[in-house]
């Protein structure tokens, strides 16, 4: 048995009694007959029975959300239609059954009435969107698709910031039946095209420009290389134009014959009659892609019938999403965030949609924000609030009352953050850790307001996820480090990847390891208590006499160290004939001295244990990451063997390209001294 972690937060009253978990529990009570006295119950019922789990949530939602009215085909008639198969793998959600949905349909019938969505500039400057206005909208630019030609199951591809713009391509394109793929204009123009010219894509909207931090950046010449790599588009809509750049913009990218619009112009158009292409569960709504850090891209497609199904039991149950609330997290529309966010509008609650630097000025703006917009549930990750509190940002002192929930993604929060966040912070604020991936677009473990939080833990796997931890033979373990898997499936699991409708790349990337399971890549532990620990990627993890362990505590203590900004380690085991423990790390103003060394080891040695002390400390310049702020560890594992760095990265996917050269450097030498 573990011990148990230190408890900060307890569900009250209103969360045990009127919460929206709380009263779909009622529901299910009055319907079946039966009592579910706790969380557990509930989620056994999700996993076990998950066919009439399914039906009833979404009969439920479809209620209370009142959208029953807009289509005889949003009911799910029999149970026995939700499943083909109950392997994660094979299993084909309402495959011959009538039913038939729109996300955009649903996501503008149910959005909020009266502030539907607020776009936040960096500046602080705010626009809102009542539903009728961001309809109107969402009309004009879908009749314009149709106007060029597009249908059902083409591509429209979105190059642009976390922006109403953004969210009204995407609802556009849901209308007409089209597959929607985004890009931040951040991404390098290769990474772009390593994305988009998979696609084939018909229509690009995309941003001329950018501010982040202060700085305004011109993205025309990237456009113009962008449109060259993708001849398949018909047309382009641009949006960001300033009236003194309008007529050179469209001009110089009218040379390349295609259709040239102003997303201003359409969206100042006259009204159109709506029409939602009825779309069967599985269709497609979207392509989200892998990180492409050691490869291209894969593209990863999801449905809108698992989008809308998933998205609206988990961000109505368990994060306790309704009218009234103000959703925040901190995105762009290069990560699966973004579409998890915009989700928002199926629960009625207003979504914060906010261009710029998380740390602009100062380090806490990202809070800053929030309080001057009373953001009840605010997102961000974990990396972030890591960086608040070595920061010693006072949390207390931001105005953050109307917040009552802080998720946290991206990586696994560490005990420490607990400790900070509550230091400043009422407990009755509940820390949220979620892990998932862009692979699902969701969560499936985190947190609900029947749950305790505690320090280091998620609280629970979500409902309708049967999570497990499983030893390399492939049998479940408890209070012991393994792999993380999904035993079931789960409606927003890929389709497929884009050119692989065999699924054979998708079932090597997932199901090839546990025959049935999803094998997420994540190294974690099923606790006893419930909670779960998530240490890291499992390619990524270190191996010391035998005993594995997980990246995110070590960061924690090395990163805890005065004089350490940023770190990252290494196992080279597989790549070397004698493996070694290689911690490299990004100073402050100080040298790495046999002093900062030793003190680091001595860090070590009393927080975590003697086998987690590393064989070499090296000083780099900066930590490689992802443009989404993910430390790269297995390509910079790579490197240690036959493998450029260079070979070994997609540096369109870096947020520091620039830090290559010099870690091959040290890798170098290193290598030598082996």
């Amino acid at each position: 048995m573990t011990q148990k972690a230190k408890t900060f937060h307890k569900p009250s009253q209103y969360d045990l009694n009127s919460s929206n978990i709380a009263r779909f529990i009622d529901y299910l009570e009055q319907h079946l007959g039966r009592e579910f006295p706790n969380y557990d119950s509930l989620h056994n019922f999700s996993v076990e029975e998950m066919e009439e789990f399914w039906v009833l949530w979404w009969n439920y939602f479809a209620e209370t959300s009142r959208v029953t009215h807009l289509s005889p085909k949003l009911q799910i008639k029999r149970k026995q239609d939700v499943l083909t198969s109950r392997d994660a793998e094979r299993a084909r959600w309402l495959s011959d059954s009538s039913f038939r949905l729109n996300y955009a349909q649903l996501a503008l019938a149910c959005a909020n009435e009266s502030e539907a969505v607020v776009q936040i500039d960096e500046d602080g400057k705010t626009t809102s969107y009542t539903k009728e206005s961001l309809a109107k909208l969402v009309g004009r630019v879908a009749n314009q698709l149709k106007q060029v030609g597009l249908s059902k199951g083409d591509v429209v591809c979105g190059y642009l910031t976390n922006s109403v713009a953004s969210l009204v391509g995407l609802l556009a394109t849901a209308s007409i039946g089209a597959i929607w793929s985004s890009c931040s204009p951040e991404f390098g123009t290769r990474a772009v095209l390593d994305r988009f010219a998979q696609l084939s894509p018909k229509f690009l909207l995309a941003t001329t420009s950018y501010r982040f931090n202060g700085k305004k950046f011109d993205k025309e010449e990237n456009l113009k290389e962008i449109i060259r790599g993708l001849p398949s588009l018909k047309a382009v809509m641009l949006t960001a134009l300033e009236d003194a750049r309008d007529a050179h913009s469209l001009a110089s990218l009218a040379a390349f014959e295609r259709t040239v619009l102003c997303f201003e112009d359409v969206i100042n158009s006259g009204d159109h009659d709506m029409f939602f292409e009825p779309m069967e569960f599985s269709d497609p709504l979207w392509i989200l892609f892998s990180s492409g850090t050691t490869g291209l891209p894969k593209g990863i497609v999801q449905s809108h019938g698992g989008i809308v199904f998933e998205h609206s039991k988990v961000l109505s149950l368990h994060l306790d999403l309704g009218p009234g609330s103000r959703f925040f997290w901190y995105t762009t529309t290069g990560w699966m965030m973004w579409n998890f966010l915009v989700s928002g509008v199926l629960t009625g609650a207003t979504v914060l949609l906010y261009d710029g630097s998380p740390t602009y000025i100062e380090v806490e703006h990202t809070f800053k924000v929030c309080a001057q917009n009373q953001v009840t549930h605010l997102g961000t990750s974990a990396p972030y609030l890591a960086s608040c509190m070595r920061s010693q940002v006072d949390l207390g002192k931001l105005g953050l009352e109307s917040v009552k929930t802080i998720g946290s993604t991206g990586a696994p929060l560490t005990g420490d953050v607990y400790h900070w966040v509550y230091s400043h912070l009422s407990s009755d604020v509940s820390l949220v850790s979620a892990s998932g991936g862009t692979d699902l677009c969701t969560a499936f473990l985190g947190s609900s307001p029947l749950h305790e939080i505690r320090e280091g833990e998620i609280s629970c796997a979500m409902l309708g996820a049967d999570v497990a931890v499983f030893d390399d033979k492939g049998d479940e373990v408890v209070d012991q480090v393994g792999e993380l898997v999904i035993r079931n499936p789960m409606p927003s699991m890929p389709l497929y990847f884009w050119n692989d409708h065999d699924r054979l790349r998708l079932h090597e990337a997932y199901f090839a390891t546990f025959e049935g399971a999803w094998r997420h890549g994540d190294w974690a532990e099923k606790r006893s208590d419930g909670g779960y620990i998530v240490y890291g990627r499992s390619d990524a993890t270190l191996n010391r006499d035998g005993v594995r362990m997980g990246t995110a505590d070590f960061y924690a203590v090395v990163e805890g160290v005065a004089g350490v900004k940023d770190s990252l380690v290494v196992d080279t085991s597989g790549f070397e004939k004698n493996g070694r423990l290689v911690l490299f790390v990004v100073t402050d103003a100080r040298e790495l001295d046999s002093y900062l060394k030793e003190t680091i080891r001595d860090a070590i040695r009393r927080e975590l244990s003697p086998r987690h002390v590393p064989d070499i400390i090296e000083a780099i310049q900066s930590v490689p990451r992802t443009i989404n702020g993910k430390k790269m560890e297995v390509p910079i594992r790579k490197a240690f063997g036959a493998t450029f760095l260079r070979d070994a990265v997609s540096e369109g996917s870096m947020a520091n390209p620039e830090s290559i050269e010099d870690l091959q450097t040290v890798i170098d030498r290193l290598k030598l001294q082996r």
